[in-house]
């Protein structure tokens, strides 16, 4: 799995083996804990299991204490980011387990979900429905286009942790952030602004072709986006280790620069 490895590969490497005077031991224990905790989540499947998230919550929480023992406010910093995300996605995941299991399909509603559609995931999309195997395609909103009330059902059926503040609605999974920019809170309208944070290693491409449809090919950097609403403007920051994309009218994250060129 993704999660959080970019935290954990560039700011806990980055804390480095300082130790000195009498606080050694404690220094060691913190670093001992951190190479440990990390090591559990590079284990971690790319779509993990509740007892593994517990796992490696249970690691960085270990790696947090070691290291507020050791006064180290770097390192806690970084534990922090990282223990935050893991909780929230923890806590996602057992209220999404914790939900009653829908009834299932009879042959006849199997036949017409497959003939109509599913209009609760973006078109262009498909899946494979579990009780049987059988391909259906989305037909509903692309990620881009949804409302407030859209993307809440949209997240919350997906287990990912919400938070709302104001007329901003913020989505959190692992490492993979979305965060939809609206002109009031419950609005009825898209998005002004949608913020996506990927998954380490996807490419921004896909990003954008996940979230409005576009056929990868035809995108380009600082170029807007076609989409059903209209053109959108397009926004990349960050690098292939780990990209962010802004669509609509955003602002530029402080102290990042915008992609430019392909690597």
């Amino acid at each position: 799995m993704a999660i959080l490895k970019a935290i954990v590969s560039s700011g806990w490497a980055a804390a480095g083996f300082l130790l000195m005077g009498c606080n050694f031991a404690a220094i060691e224990k913190c670093h001992e804990q951190m190479k440990s905790s990390q090591q559990v989540m590079n284990d971690m499947d790319r779509t993990p299991e509740l007892e593994q998230v517990e796992a490696a919550l249970l690691a960085v929480s270990r790696a947090h204490a070691s290291c507020q023992s050791a006064n180290r406010s770097d390192e806690v910093s970084k534990i922090s980011e990282a223990k935050r995300r893991l909780e929230a996605q923890l806590k996602a995941m057992k209220a999404q387990a914790a939900r009653p299991k829908k009834p299932k399909l009879t042959e006849a509603e199997l036949v017409a979900l497959e003939k109509k559609g599913d209009p609760s995931c973006p078109r262009g999309q498909q899946y494979e429905h579990h009780q049987d195997k059988r391909m259906i395609k989305c037909t509903g909103a692309q990620l881009v286009e949804m409302n407030w009330k859209q993307a809440t059902s949209y997240f919350d059926n997906r287990g990912f942790a919400a938070h709302a503040r104001g007329a901003v609605l913020r989505f959190e999974e692992g490492a993979k952030v979305y965060e939809f920019s609206f002109d009031k809170s419950e609005s009825t309208s898209a998005p002004l602004c949608l913020t996506i944070v990927a998954d380490p290693g996807i490419p921004w491409e896909e990003v954008v072709a996940r979230t409005t449809g576009a056929h990868p090919a035809r995108l380009k950097l600082s170029k807007p986006v076609s989409t059903k609403r209209g053109p959108l403007a397009l926004l990349v920051e960050g690098s292939s280790a780990q990209y962010t994309v802004k669509l609509g009218k955003c602002e530029a994250t402080p102290g990042q620069k915008p992609v430019k060129s392909l690597p």
